[in-house]
């Protein structure tokens, strides 16, 4: 007897025993497409469908050796052949009939089971695609009955796994996300749920260029406002920032404490910026205020700044999602967009406090550094307190944050509160609650400064190692740590180091180059290390310093053979007509420093410097335009209108820094 499954990659049993289907891609397309079209068919009208191009004559000819070859690898009686006619014979095991039966009767459970894949996974025929779509309809449908199903009965896990499953069929499929993130909220999960969105919108982002619908939105914004305390900050603020004990900072906490009271009562919009140098616990510090703030009721948003800034108004893109692209893109201009921005923001203050914690600032581009002057300064009234953090050991004496903060001072409440390392008691109490011998603590200070990243890193290695042995630098720590691990898991740190950036697990198993199951190995080991996070379906090294020390310990060789590969995974990734990061992949091609790639920086340099037009983010059209030019020869033909390009782009941000200004600001100026 022969079985036929099409349910995910063509598999053939003959008798029980498995056989390899027809080598040539024509026989096996042909048996799938009998497989799933039942009865005799005439032979005209299957010879055309397969070979359209040639005359009738030829074209049965054709079916006739495509039908020879399965007869000789499968036998005769599968097939009921006539002269005129031809198909499969009535016995012949179907999974996709089988599949339609069970469905029919309703038993949607057994038919999912049958379902191994995508309909005839990896073949590409052109007739394939309309049936695929047909079949994942129809399990989508079937996949909503069985969610519906187990929400009604009481069953929200369930509910949630069939939901789950039928958002995998389409990645695009909004109606079957918005149902995903529903169910995740009722079933208590409201971090999935957002996380769940973010994903959905940066998927419509990057393939369509367009943002989730207003009754997506609609829904989220409903869950956020509705929030209990203690839910919703969870999937907004890193799992690092909240790991291992928070001790002292009590000195530190009390104007931050002071300025969420304010906002809290609705005195209007203020600054708070936390400085201080790399590892110092400016991140974590922000956070627990984002605890404190989440359990009084305050609504929590988080962006954070790139040394490599993967899109304009980063920060403010990540805090309020995809709405800021939309936004970008519909404004007239640069002052119409940064209203916008800012009515969202006190729109949303409105109904609950808010407080946007944004994340290492001395690397914030010059757009979203006038986004915030901007929201903070002419923000309509709400009750809004935006916590910057920065590291003030890399801000030279003209960086434009220096000038922004001045700005503040004369119009707005704004607070720095400068950390230093912790002291002697508050190590003490840190080496004691990581398990480790107190007596260590005079020489822990010592040696770290208080430094409570290097801290936390030392007793872990204290306690992994088992001896009080302690390295000299942050540098040695990460070597330790990583000499512990597994070829493929440092292949994936160091992966994911030059990328610098959260990054998609299927990026980061291209660019280490290891397989689906030694990248699940790896990831379970990183985390276990403390060295990576998962959040939001991205991986993330746990910290900028971690990212900086593993990136530090490339060889030259090493990094641009990194670089290359990064760059070649995401053109494989935006092949398909979605839309590529560009100054990403200008990053990376410049970074690699081969000679074609050098060319492909040029031009993707140049097309992220056309995209930041558009968004009216003149200052990193000027970045991007000045990248194009310095891999240029000066006699490369391309110079000339690449710097006229350019000088219209520092002309729009001439007039665009004007029209930003505050109004104090322009009358000096005047």
């Amino acid at each position: 007897m022969l079985r036929i499954r099409v349910l995910g990659r063509l598999v053939v049993e003959v008798d029980g025993q498995a056989v390899e289907p027809p080598a040539a891609w024509r026989s096996r397309s042909l048996l799938g497409w009998l497989a799933l079209h039942p009865g005799a068919h005439p032979r005209s009208e299957v010879a055309s469908r397969f070979w359209p191009d040639v005359l009738d004559e030829s074209a049965r000819a054709s079916l006739r050796n495509a039908l020879w070859a399965l007869r000789r690898d499968l036998g005769e009686e599968p097939f009921a052949a006539t002269r005129e006619r031809v198909g499969l014979a009535d016995d012949v095991w179907v999974d996709a009939r089988e599949f339609a039966q069970l469905a029919t009767a309703g038993d949607a459970e057994r038919a999912l089971a049958l379902c191994r894949g995508e309909l005839l996974e990896g073949a590409e025929d052109e007739w394939m695609h309309e049936e695929r779509d047909a079949h994942r309809e129809r399990v989508g449908e079937l996949c909503e009955r069985l969610a519906a199903d187990a929400e009604e009965g009481g069953d929200a896990s369930g509910a949630v796994d069939w939901s789950r499953r039928r958002a995998g069929l389409d990645p695009l499929g909004e109606e079957a996300w918005r149902e995903l993130v529903r169910r995740l909220a009722k079933a208590g999960d409201l971090p999935g749920a957002l996380a769940a969105y973010e994903r959905l919108g940066e998927r419509l982002r990057d393939e369509l260029g367009i943002a989730p619908s207003a009754a997506t939105r609609s829904l989220v914004e409903e869950l956020r406002a509705g929030a209990t305390p203690g839910t919703a900050y969870v999937a907004l603020v890193p799992a690092s920032a909240l790991a291992g004990p928070f001790v002292g900072r009590e000195a530190e906490l009390a104007p931050l404490r002071a300025a969420l009271e304010r906002a809290l009562a609705g005195k209007g919009a203020e600054l708070v910026a936390i400085t201080g140098e790399p590892g110092i616990g400016k991140t974590r510090l922000a956070a627990e205020l984002a605890r404190e703030a989440h359990a009084g009721g305050a609504r929590i948003l988080q962006g954070r700044c790139d040394k490599e800034p993967l899109a304009a108004y980063q920060p403010f893109l990540e805090a309020l999602g995809p709405w800021v692209a939309e936004a970008a893109a519909e404004a007239t201009s640069r002052h119409a967009l940064f209203e916008a921005v800012a009515a969202r923001l006190a729109g949303m203050s409105r109904s609950l406090p808010v407080v946007v914690l944004l994340d290492d600032l001395q690397w914030a581009d010059g757009p979203s550094l006038a986004l915030l002057r901007h929201v903070i300064v002419r923000a309509p009234p709400g009750r809004l307190l935006v916590i910057a953090s920065y590291r003030d050991t890399e801000l030279a004496a003209a960086h434009p944050l220096h000038q922004l903060f001045a700005d503040l001072r004369r119009d707005v409440p704004f607070e720095r509160v400068e950390l230093g390392g912790l002291g002697l008691t508050d190590v003490e109490a840190l080496a004691a609650a990581m398990g480790a011998d107190p007596a260590l603590a005079a020489r822990l200070h010592a040696d770290t400064g208080g430094s409570p990243f290097f801290l936390t890193e030392l007793l872990r290695t204290i306690a992994e190692s088992g001896h009080p042995a302690l390295p000299e630098g942050v540098r040695d720590v990460l070597r330790a740590r990583l000499a512990r691990l597994s070829t493929p898991c440092v292949a994936l740190l160091h992966a994911i180091a030059v990328i610098g950036r959260p990054v998609e697990p299927a990026l980061a198993e291209r660019v280490a180059q290891v397989d689906r199951q030694g990248l699940v190995e790896a990831v379970d080991q990183a985390i276990s290390a403390g060295l990576l996070e998962e959040a939001g379906g991205r991986l993330a090294l746990a910290h900028a310093l971690i990212r900086e020390a593993i990136y530090g310990q490339l060889s030259d060789a090493r990094r641009a053979l990194l670089h290359g590969r990064a760059a070649a995974a995401l053109e494989a990734l935006h092949e398909r007509g979605s839309r590529p990061p560009l100054g990403e992949l200008a990053h990376h091609c410049a970074e690699a420093r081969e000679p074609g790639l050098l060319e492909r920086a040029v031009d993707y340099a140049a097309r992220a410097a056309e995209a930041a037009t558009a968004q009216l983010a003149h200052e990193q059209a000027v970045l991007h335009y000045g990248q194009a030019l310095r891999l240029l020869d000066d006699g490369d033909p391309r110079r000339r209108p690449l710097t006229m390009k350019r000088a219209v782009a520092f002309q729009a941000l001439s007039h665009s820094r004007l029209a930003d200004a505050p109004v104090s600001a322009r009358d000096r100026s005047a």
